[in-house]
């Protein structure tokens, strides 16, 4: 995802506050025809070790985290740590989540 400028401010620090508007589209590759249109408008504060998300996020799960490859929806305050390889490490969520993978399966 490539963020405008104009919803990026960067501090001196190194966090990142995200803002704007962000809609995606995921297709299942095995059924095409199964497709979601997803809301994921922020905003979000990234540090180097962790990311905050308020409102609606998208969150792309590698092997080893939280259980393997994925989609997540957040909707809630959500807060995530990463280790130092870089992966999400634990999260603390107040709202709920949607297996996005689970959706398009169905």
């Amino acid at each position: 995802m490539i963020a405008n400028n104009e919803h990026v401010t960067f501090f001196p620090d190194g966090r990142l506050h995200i803002s704007g508007k962000l809609f995606v589209r995921l297709t299942n590759l095995d059924d095409p025809a199964n497709v979601v249109g997803i809301n994921a408008s922020g905003p979000g504060f990234i540090t180097p070790t962790s990311e905050r998300g308020a409102g609606r996020g998208l969150v792309f799960l590698r092997p080893g985290e939280f259980g393997g490859l994925g989609f997540i929806l957040t909707s809630g305050r959500v807060d995530f740590v990463r280790a130092e390889n870089g992966f999400l490490s634990d999260f603390t969520l107040r709202g709920r989540t949607v297996d996005i993978c689970a959706v398009l399966a169905a």
